[in-house]
């Protein structure tokens, strides 16, 4: 079963909706965008459960949530990055270095080291176990915008505007790189439960599902829009399917081995900027340019 149905729209937010979170039991979601406001949401009513204090001065534009709920992490197109104590629900602690906007947070499995890619080429390695609010590692190799990064220990990949997939190993120090071209800018990048399978989403209309070890091309998705936007793809629940937003106000749903359509679910007439996965049950919520928030099951 597919998520067709809409279930109920939230509103709230001011501006164009960035980012979108479920926590790991599915209870809640987490939202940001241009209004510079976190708002947390219950899934299961669609009422709003909090709505955080302002602390950035600019669009969030990416959120975290640990497993635990304890701890958000958000980041804005200054170049803030902001770590949130969710009980007291203000911001605890904040992150230095970069200089321009923060496109994309992904941190390691015990979420103790926090990435951060950013619109000046510059990748941010921080410890969140120590005290430090200074990066620990600056990567430094991409002479143009880093769209989305991932952790998945031993290596660090990038994914930039310039079409080149970068995986830095942590343990040898050894960086690879996989370029597709400049015309297939990757706007996102995520990677398969059994780590084998990259999926990039790129700026040409196309999302291309990559293997991780020879970076050869195994399938390529298409039929949405994307070429002004970072619009985040990954492979939801069972690793089945393919997800992404549509600049065309709709979100996607992909057969993965077949590569056809599976669904398509109209938001709206404006762009669908984000589009989450329930953990456990075929839930989406879909969310973009015109501010509104939509769950559907």
């Amino acid at each position: 079963k597919l998520p067709r149905q809409l279930k109920y729209t939230l509103r709230g937010h001011q501006g164009q909706v960035l980012a979108l979170v479920f926590d790991i039991s599915g209870e809640y979601l987490l939202s940001a965008g241009e209004d510079s406001i976190v708002r947390l949401w219950s899934v299961q009513d669609g009422t709003l459960v909090k709505k955080f204090p302002i602390a950035h001065d600019a669009a969030i534009t990416d959120i975290l949530l640990s497993r635990d709920r304890k701890t958000f992490i958000t980041s804005d197109r200054n170049g803030r990055v902001l770590v949130w104590n969710t009980l007291k629900g203000s911001s605890v602690r904040s992150l230095y270095g970069p200089t321009s906007a923060v496109t994309s947070l992904a941190w390691s499995e015990d979420e103790t080291i926090l990435v951060g890619g950013t619109v000046e080429g510059c990748t941010y390695i921080w410890d969140l176990s120590t005290r430090s609010h200074s990066p620990i590692q600056v990567l430094s190799h991409n002479s143009y915008p880093v769209s989305s990064v991932l952790v998945s220990e031993p290596f660090i990949a990038t994914a930039s505007a310039d079409g080149v997939l970068r995986i830095y190993d942590v343990e040898t120090a050894r960086v690879l790189e996989r370029s597709f071209g400049s015309a297939a800018s990757i706007g996102s990048l995520s990677l398969s439960k059994d780590r084998r399978m990259f999926l990039l989403g790129c700026l040409d209309d196309t999302i291309r599902l990559v293997d991780r070890k020879t970076g050869d091309e195994l399938m390529r998705y298409r039929g949405h829009q994307n070429q002004g936007f970072y619009l985040r793809s990954h492979l939801p629940w069972d690793n089945s399917l393919v997800l992404s937003p549509s600049e065309d106000g709709r979100a996607f749903l992909w057969n993965l081995v077949e590569g056809t359509i599976a669904a398509s679910l109209r938001h709206g007439d404006r762009p669908v900027l984000c589009a989450a996965s329930h953990p456990k049950e075929r839930v989406l919520a879909t969310a973009g340019a015109d501010g509104a928030i939509k769950v559907w099951e």
